[in-house]
């Protein structure tokens, strides 16, 4: 449970506590190009857009691992 919350807050970081690597780096990446999206004023539309979408890979990835452990 707690890995879902720390993918909660940092999507990648929860994943990768629960010994998926690749998907949990992957999700970090994602997470580093919505944030300089964000930062970017004239793409920050584009950057929440992809932070989303990683938050919900993330959940749903942390949600998956949960009810099959």
């Amino acid at each position: 449970m707690l890995q879902i919350l720390c993918n909660l807050v940092l999507p990648g970081v929860g994943t990768l506590m629960m010994k998926k690597p690749i998907t949990g780096i992957l999700q970090l990446l994602v997470m580093l190009v919505a944030f300089v999206l964000t930062v970017t004023v004239f793409l920050t539309f584009f950057g929440l857009l992809i932070w989303f979408i990683d938050v919900v890979w993330a959940l749903v990835v942390g949600v998956l691992w949960y009810r099959d452990r």
